[in-house]
């Protein structure tokens, strides 16, 4: 993998404790939804958990409220 793939990738996949603050909730609340197959798909590698920027994008648009 090139320098510049890897960089995309870094860019693309979020850790927990980025996701968490990019959604202004904790990562323990990630963790229980993990626990209880609830929220966002994640991809697991071993213990390192990620969080696909597209799909957190996705989630936000369809948990939008409008009034």
């Amino acid at each position: 993998m090139g320098k510049q793939e890897h960089s995309m990738i870094q860019k693309r996949f979020l850790t927990e404790k980025q996701t968490a603050k990019l959604l202004g909730i904790s990562p323990k609340k990630l963790q229980k939804d993990r626990l209880h197959k609830t929220g966002l798909a994640y991809l697991k590698f071993g213990k390192r958990v990620l969080y696909d920027s597209k799909v957190i994008e996705e989630f936000v648009q369809t948990h939008t409220v409008s009034s």
